[in-house]
């Protein structure tokens, strides 16, 4: 996983690490994966975008 905040990756977390409004996140894994994440962490109306790699 990783979070691109004004311009910047970040792929090290600090414990304190928290999102903020206007963070992309980035995860990786298989679809199985994935949509766990996204069930867990899915809020409001924003969609999950998915690009084959």
């Amino acid at each position: 996983m990783a979070v691109e905040r004004a311009g910047e990756m970040v792929m090290d977390f600090p414990q304190e690490f928290r999102l903020e409004p206007g963070d992309d996140i980035y995860v990786c894994g298989t679809i199985e994966a994935l949509n766990r994440f996204y069930d867990n962490y899915q809020q409001g109306e924003q969609s999950l975008v998915t690009a084959p790699v």
